[in-house]
């Protein structure tokens, strides 16, 4: 399907995975930024997780990457996760059960965010 897509197409493409690729890594690092831009992550992650909920436990960068691939007809639980089993399939060779998947990521997220919450009130609170 990618080879009939037209350069520009395949270009933004390629740029979304980018972009997909570059929230992962802030998702799961964030809490590592100097105490005075933690806010940044603790607002980012709520409305993430937020826009997951109203899209139907799909990324919007995942969205678009299914419309320009034409791929818009796929069933919802094919949707969900696509990004995070890509990368499970390519880095461990399997993907995991879609409800094993999901408890994964959340918790993964929320402990990640959590982190950065204790650090951020150790930092403004003096403890």
């Amino acid at each position: 399907m990618m080879n009939e897509l037209s350069l520009d197409k395949k270009l933004i493409v390629f740029l979304l995975k980018i972009l997909h690729t570059s929230v992962l890594i802030f998702t799961l690092t964030g809490w590592l930024l100097p105490n005075k831009l933690l806010l940044i992550y603790l607002v980012w992650i709520p409305l993430m997780v937020i826009q997951w909920q109203l899209n139907q436990e799909t990324c919007i960068l995942t969205n678009q990457e299914n419309y320009l691939l034409g791929e818009t007809n796929k069933q919802k639980s094919e949707q969900q996760g696509q990004f995070v089993k890509s990368l499970f399939l390519n880095l461990c060779g399997f993907v995991p059960a879609d409800n094993f998947l999901k408890y994964l990521i959340y918790f993964t997220i929320f402990s990640c965010w959590s982190i950065g919450g204790y650090k951020f009130y150790l930092y403004y609170y003096g403890y």
